[in-house]
């Protein structure tokens, strides 16, 4: 397989836009639970994390790495304890539950804060919020779109407690809420991108989550659009699932399109994408990840069969997101707000090649 003459993918990216040693710090002022806590006054907003994401050195950078730059006097926070509650499936998915996850634990060990999570069933998004706040956590993390309404109500009716929203928007500008979303449809204009530079059949497939959910259609749209921007003639077979957590059903439909002529399968549908990637990669198709790298989760680093399949993955980094928005809450406080990360600030990317191996390039 060659890939096929064009736009590069980096030049398509371009066009989108230990703890004995440090200071304890337990006398700044906690946001909590009591009648008398009270949000401290905020030492950034939205914007100047905006900033912190600039100045990270490249989008895959490691958050160990960024810590040194986002707390350089080593001060802790003990007093902070942050749960975070997942979009439906667990929070070892490979995608995004595990990147946001991520984001929460690194912030752990860069700051001291304790954590808590629950993985959810699916159930009752405020019951959920609830059990939380209920743990006495002081800043709440709710991932993914389906937590919208929920996430604002609870930012309403609890002022003393900070919220995070992955893929959700603040409508209403609460001070103790921050709305984490991202430019989806660049997310997945780059995996088209790549798909359309690989195929050799012309066919290209993504096996996508519910197109009840905004981001996900936006993703879906979005490789549709890549896919046609570097090969016009592209045929798009596209699937929008039921469900984020039926890897057999990503396993039966991306069958299905690599019987109908796909050669490139995106999967973008959490453990149900996960389950059309190893299907597809199994079949000698060649497999474009998403959300995090999906060498180092789905394929455990080239360990599991398939993984030379992997072509790249469209790194949505929700754990970049998580970092230093907790980050920012970890030194102060933070206005309320919306923080968009997008290709300009390293919130969207894809992932080296790895073992993948594509003959040199012609023209």
């Amino acid at each position: 397989m060659k890939i096929r003459s064009g736009i590069p993918l980096l030049l398509i990216v371009l066009s989108l836009t230990s703890c004995d040693n440090r200071t304890v710090d337990n006398s700044a002022e906690r946001v909590g639970n009591s009648e008398t806590d009270t949000v401290q006054k905020p030492r950034h907003t939205t914007e100047s994390i905006v900033v912190l994401a600039d100045n990270s050195d490249g989008s895959h950078e490691q958050l160990d790495n960024i810590c040194p730059k986002v707390n350089p006097n080593d001060v802790l926070v003990h007093n902070l304890t942050v749960g975070l509650v997942s979009d439906v499936g667990s929070i070892d998915d490979g995608t995004f539950n595990q990147a946001a996850f991520s984001g929460m634990e690194a912030a752990s060990r860069c700051f001291g804060m304790a954590t808590t999570f629950l993985e959810s069933a699916g159930d009752d998004e405020a019951a959920q919020i609830q059990s939380l706040i209920d743990r006495q956590v002081d800043i709440v993390v709710a991932v993914g779109f389906r937590f919208q309404q929920a996430t604002v109500e609870a930012a309403r009716s609890q002022p003393n407690i900070r919220f995070i929203g992955v893929d959700q928007v603040n409508p209403d500008k609460s001070p103790n809420f921050v709305a984490i979303s991202f430019r989806d449809d660049q997310v997945g204009f780059l995996a088209g991108a790549m798909a359309g530079l690989i195929t050799d059949s012309g066919t290209v497939g993504i096996v996508a989550g519910p197109d009840s959910i905004p981001p996900v259609v936006a993703i879906a749209d979005g490789f549709e659009v890549g896919a046609r921007y570097v090969l016009p003639q592209a045929k798009v077979l596209r699937r929008h699932m039921d469900s984020f957590v039926d890897p057999h059903a990503g396993s039966v439909q991306a069958t299905q399109f690599i019987e109908q002529g796909a050669d490139v399968l995106f999967g973008a549908a959490g453990d149900t994408g996960t389950g059309a990637t190893r299907a597809a990669a199994a079949s000698g198709a060649y497999v474009i990840g998403v959300d995090q790298d999906e060498y180092f989760t789905t394929f455990s680093g080239g360990a599991t069969t398939g993984a030379k399949q992997l072509a790249t993955s469209a790194i949505k980094r929700v754990d970049l997101g998580v970092f230093l928005t907790l980050a920012a809450m970890g030194q102060g406080g933070i206005e309320g707000g919306d923080f968009l990360l997008d290709a300009s600030n390293g919130g969207v990317t894809y992932a080296p090649f790895h073992q993948a191996e594509f003959p040199t390039r012609v023209g």
